[in-house]
């Protein structure tokens, strides 16, 4: 007989897995008593930001994308209705987008890698809204003949930066709806 080599080449598959629990606390860390959330479908997207596979989290809040080769990924997701995504830290890896949107930065699997701190804590959020106008009788009040200041800038500003800003349309009504727990 012959003898043949032969090279076969393999790799070794890895796993992104996370809880999405809700954050009662704002602290960015599942602390005991806190909910998780069973029912959401989190996005895996690959390094051009297309969805390449779903996974829904279970009864336990979790969720895992099994036998994936290494590359560059991305989760988004959409935040139980009414939510928005906690403030960033240990275990929330999520940023909020708009309309209860959220999505992670962009990471590096590894081949084998198991990434099990992909967490995504949510929060019910503040809401802070109103119209800008051009109070013509001075009254205080939005009178049937005055209007909105269109192309005015609003922004609601906290201690450190401009967490939200929105230009007035005609109406001059503004709604920043995923507005965290803070000082502004």
């Amino acid at each position: 007989g012959e003898n043949r080599r032969v090279l076969v080449g393999a790799i070794q598959p890895g796993t992104i897995s996370g809880t999405c629990y809700l954050d009662n606390n704002f602290s960015a860390t599942m602390d005991k008593g806190e909910k998780v959330v069973s029912g959401l479908t989190i996005r895996l997207l690959d390094e051009n930001g297309t969805v390449v596979e779903t996974a829904r989290t279970n009864g336990k809040g979790v969720y895992t994308f099994e036998d994936l080769a290494p590359g560059t990924y991305q989760l988004g997701m959409d935040a139980k209705a009414g939510y928005a995504f906690t403030r960033l830290g240990e275990q929330n890896v999520f940023v909020n987008q708009s309309a209860g949107a959220g999505q992670t930065e962009t990471f590096y699997l590894s081949l084998g890698e198991q990434r099990t701190d992909m967490d995504a804590g949510m929060i019910l959020p503040g809401v802070v809204e109103g119209r800008v106008f051009a109070d013509a009788n001075d009254n205080g009040l939005l009178d049937a003949e005055e209007t909105g200041l269109a192309g005015t800038v609003v922004q609601l500003v906290s201690d450190t930066e401009v967490a939200f800003e929105t230009t007035l349309d005609e109406t001059g009504a503004y709604r920043f709806d995923a507005v965290m727990p803070g000082r502004y």
